[in-house]
């Protein structure tokens, strides 16, 4: 999907690849693009156009995005903090099953961590906040049921979205594919999260 995104970028506006990053998070209930994960989930000749359409919108909708910032570019301060928060834990280090008790003990968790939130914000030059960028080493897998959410990142996003009308808030997965969110598994951990994570991003 991504290439075909750098291509018309490059016939459109003249960006090449080296100039544009694409990011987007990890998680378990949205949609499949492309032919990403074929050998994992093998659907219906009916599923199959259905992810094609999709694929193909979403293929048209980043390029369109792309076009618009272009053509709205002005001044803007950008600024960087951190922030932390910790209900990432590895999960090629601690069995799921055995968390729950390790923490109430206060068992230190095994294997390496990132528990940093990064910020960036994108400030106009009379003071009003455009963007908020923020991050975590983490899968966005706190949910696994087969309805349509963005997980603990877009749960964040629409709090952070909240607590500053004009702001558009964007999530990016750093370097977390060994850590899963735990405790997990239902929406009141995300809307949990959330709350953890807004206290230390106004801060950051």
């Amino acid at each position: 999907m991504s290439d075909a995104v750098f291509e018309q970028l490059r016939t459109k506006f003249g960006l090449e690849r080296h100039q544009v990053m694409f990011t987007f998070s990890h998680n378990h209930c949205g949609p499949r693009l492309g032919d990403d994960l074929v050998d994992y989930y093998p659907v219906e000749a009916e599923q199959v156009k259905l992810v094609d359409e999709y694929t193909a919108l979403m293929v048209g909708k980043a390029v369109t995005v792309v076009g618009e910032s272009l053509a709205k570019l002005a001044p803007a301060s950008l600024r960087i903090g951190e922030g932390k928060t910790t209900f990432a834990v590895n999960r090629r280090n601690n069995r799921e099953a055995d968390v729950p008790a390790m923490l109430a003990k206060g068992t230190p968790l095994a294997g390496p961590v990132d528990h940093t939130v990064p910020v960036m914000t994108v400030t106009r030059p009379e003071g009003s906040l455009v963007a908020i960028l923020f991050g975590y080493a983490c899968h966005p897998t706190t949910l696994n049921f087969t309805t349509w959410c963005g997980d603990y990142p877009g749960f964040a996003q629409l709090e952070l979205e909240q607590d500053h009308r004009w702001a558009t808030a964007m999530f990016v997965n750093t370097c977390g594919g060994d850590q899963n969110p735990l405790p997990r598994r239902s929406v009141e951990l995300c809307r949990a999260t959330d709350t953890c994570w807004r206290s230390r991003l106004r801060r950051a």
